[in-house]
């Protein structure tokens, strides 16, 4: 009867003990924690939470991932960062940095990548951001992460496309690809399945506007009628980087050395560029120079083509569900589809391995996500995750749908600088100064890509103008302010503390003399101050030269006696000449001082005397002239070399004394 209590009991405990496990109930779990695709996610502490401007928050949570069954994830705590066997039912720390926002026609996600004649760069966000804003005036990087993967060697190129604000960097279609419509919708970012592409011919005129636009037929193969071709140098095959040993063009407009001509694989070119000119006889192309060809039998074509004229040669979508987009990139994959995690056999997410990762999605009220997770790092509690982890984060965060970009020692998220926070961690060596590097690389340091995602914000152009300066105040007028729109009430930030710019004008206090101060400037829009990331700097005028002290001495050499007249001022900077006057005569003083012989000495004692300066303080009103004749002067003592003069020096000083 004992025995078959205690079996009782034993089948009792094991069933409450499944029970438990299956249903991932620990009492430890905060509320908020969620279990799916046996993973559990919760955070366990909010460390950064900042806003950047147009709607875009910045947050870094310390969470946790807790594998609830055998063969979720497998393999090491960290991934290629090891650390021991993952086990069922452990929590591992998850740092999660993240950028939460909504585009609108001020803010759009830009595909970009760093291209240079026939040269595809590989480079750091931080240095893409800089290069997208020096090629886009008018336009700042708010915040960006890494992109699709990417060769790692000649040619450089992405895997899947590159397609930022039109340009089609690579359009080669080896991804899966995101298409964004930048429009705040739920269905702004979508995977494109209809990815059919043809060449485009474009041409500009001299301000670089487009003046006509038709398609290519057909590449390097001479045109029937009304088509036109293009030529370039193609690469052998996808997996063979070098170029063919020979291509060349007759009766053709060639641009011989174009801003960008870059070939990725077989057949992905992009190309733009000035004509140089039209070619009669065989034109042969050389591996590596930024060139291409145009031969057209299209009279229409024909009419626009001559030399100096700007063209572009690109492979675009051609789909009606590309229509209206203009930026597209690569992926991994879409592993998170209207809510639910893709699960597939075969799908190129379903890796068990954790690894930093790189995740990009959106919430049913049109936000978009932005995520890296840090891995590789299990020391410092960074695990990383594996795609049933990442199911687990896009269903706490919200997220319907989600992509998986390039991920490991790519895994990069960067956010500008500003001055009303500095987020509880960087990790950056960014040379220029303008961004953080928020997360953790697991390469120790940023890492140079093919591509990234841009977080691109579209700046109004602010009109300063310095009306009034002083040793202490700097007056600002805006001179634009009726043109700015929702940007009217515009704001500077002073000391932490926002100081209003009413009507245009400001006068700001309180400042010292000869400084230069950089102010940022903030629009307050629906009660929230976003940062136009853009700043007011410029200098106080110099503080005003007074007299410090004059001073005489006598210097006596070889028998024979001097006499030296020393002015000090309390600030040499606005100084621009300085005259010691003694009745009708007029000594410049140099290096602060003047020598007067002894008859000279005399008219001093006999005369009236003054100094004269002319200054600039710098304060916007020119140079003035101020006559100084309220000052005394010190005796010093004098420099005896012979004692025979002694005595009539020092009658000399009693005089100057009395």
């Amino acid at each position: 009867m004992k025995n078959l209590k205690r079996i009782f009991c034993i089948l009792i405990f094991s069933f409450i003990a499944f029970t438990f496990f299956v249903t991932n109930v620990y009492a430890t779990d905060p509320i908020d924690a969620i279990t799916t695709d046996g993973v559990t996610y919760y955070v366990g502490s909010r460390e950064d939470d900042y806003n950047l401007g147009y709607g875009i928050k910045y947050i870094r949570d310390k969470s946790y991932t807790r594998i609830n069954q055998s063969g979720v994830i497998s393999g090491q705590i960290s991934g290629a960062g090891k650390g021991g066997d993952i086990e069922v039912g452990v929590p591992y720390s998850q740092q999660v940095n993240m950028l939460s926002f909504k585009t609108n026609e001020d803010l759009k996600i830009v595909p970009y990548a760093v291209l240079s004649g026939s040269d595809w760069k590989l480079s750091k966000i931080v240095l893409a951001a800089q290069d997208y804003e020096k090629n886009h005036p008018g336009y700042r990087v708010v915040g960006g992460i890494n992109g699709d993967f990417f060769n790692t060697s000649v040619p450089f190129g992405s895997t899947g496309v590159t397609v930022g604000d039109g340009e089609y960097y690579s359009s080669h279609n080896g991804h899966p690809t995101i298409a964004f419509k930048n429009d705040g919708t739920v269905n702004q970012l979508f995977t494109l399945q209809d990815r059919s592409m043809q060449y485009t011919l474009t041409i500009y005129d001299e301000n670089n506007t487009q003046i006509y636009k038709t398609f290519i037929n057909n590449i390097n193969t001479d045109p029937k009628d009304n088509e036109v071709k293009l030529f370039f140098l193609q690469r052998k095959s996808s997996n063979q980087l070098s170029f063919w040993s020979t291509q060349s063009v007759t009766n053709a407009w060639v641009v011989k050395n174009a801003t960008q001509a870059v070939t990725t694989k077989i057949n992905s070119f992009y190309g733009k560029g000035a004509i140089t000119e039209f070619v009669n006889e065989t034109y042969n192309f050389t591996g590596g120079k930024p060139e291409f060809a145009i031969k057209s039998n299209n009279q229409e074509v024909n009419g626009y083509l001559k030399e100096g004229a700007i063209v572009r040669v690109q492979k675009e979508y051609t789909s009606k569900e590309a229509e209206g987009c203009t930026n597209f990139i690569g992926s991994q994959a879409q592993y998170y589809v209207n809510g639910s995690f893709i699960n597939g056999e075969g799908n190129v997410t379903q890796t068990k391995t954790r690894c930093p990762r790189t995740v990009i999605g959106i919430k049913a009220d049109g936000t978009v996500m932005m995520f890296v997770i840090d891995g590789r790092q299990y020391k410092k509690g960074y695990h990383g995750m594996g795609s049933c982890e990442l199911s687990a984060l896009a269903k706490y965060y919200g997220l319907v749908n989600a992509w998986n970009l390039d991920g490991g020692g790519s895994s990069t998220l960067i956010v500008r600088r500003q001055e009303t926070f500095k987020p509880s961690q960087t990790f950056n060596d960014d040379k220029t100064g303008n961004w953080w590097v928020v997360n953790s690389p697991s390469d120790g340091a940023e890492r140079s890509d093919a591509n990234c995602l841009l977080l691109v914000a579209k700046v109004p152009e602010l009109g300063f103008k310095t009306t009034k300066k002083t040793e202490t105040t700097l007056s600002l007028t805006i001179t634009n302010i009726e043109e700015l729109g929702k940007y009217k009430d515009l704001y500077i930030l002073k000391d932490d503390e926002m100081k209003q710019i009413e009507n245009g004008t400001i006068e700001i206090t309180n400042l010292n003399p000869s400084k230069i101060y950089s102010f940022p400037i903030y629009a307050k829009i629906n009660e929230e101050y976003c940062y136009l990331f853009t700043k007011y700097t410029d200098k106080t005028a110099l503080e005003m030269a007074t007299i410090k002290n004059v001073n005489y001495s006598s210097v006596i050499k070889n028998e024979v006696i001097s006499y030296q007249l020393s002015v000090s001022f309390n600030n040499n900077d606005c100084l621009k000449s300085v005259k010691f006057v003694i009745g009708d005569n007029e000594y410049i003083i140099k290096h602060s001082t003047i020598t007067l012989n002894e008859d000279e000495l005399n008219l001093l004692l006999t005369n009236d005397y003054k100094i004269v300066i002319v200054y600039d303080t710098e304060n916007l009103t020119g140079e003035h002239t101020d006559e100084l004749t309220s000052f005394e002067i010190s005796v010093k003592s004098s420099i005896i070399v012979l004692d025979a003069l002694v005595l009539k020096t020092n009658d000399l000083l009693n005089s100057i004394i009395k």
